[in-house]
């Protein structure tokens, strides 16, 4: 099942396009789509060119990965909109191993019934994460 799409704010009229997946194959679905917030435009000039939009998720189990995952994508550089079906491209930020591959980095303090949802950039001073 794919991942991602987008619409416009007047749900009168919402002109949604996608669906599409966000990454590779060896991003999993249970990676993705729990959270999505705007990366700055300074910090992703440098780091993720073209790529203004964090999304990621922290399931339980360790399914997706053993701690909170976050891939930077811009869906617009794929087209306006994408076609339907296809794989944006995602710049991974975060990822940890998965429960099902032995040896992965695991998150301090990690437990399979860990479950978080929300994210955003903070920024202070000259200092962001």
């Amino acid at each position: 099942m794919p991942s991602h799409m987008w619409c416009e704010l007047n749900l009168s009229n919402p002109e949604t396009a996608g669906p599409w997946w966000a990454g590779d194959l060896s991003i999993s679905i249970y990676s993705v789509n729990d959270y999505m917030f705007e990366i700055p435009g300074d910090w992703a000039a440098s780091n993720t060119p073209g790529k203004l939009l964090a999304t990621g998720r922290f399931r339980d189990g360790g399914w997706p990965g053993q701690g909170p995952s976050l891939y930077a994508i811009g869906p617009w550089n794929d087209g306006n909109p994408p076609a339907l079906y296809i794989r944006l491209d995602a710049t991974t930020l975060l990822h940890y191993g998965s429960s099902y591959t032995p040896g992965g980095h695991t998150m301090n303090n990690y437990h399979h019934s860990d479950e978080w949802s929300g994210g955003t950039w903070l920024t202070s001073k000259d200092k962001s994460a």
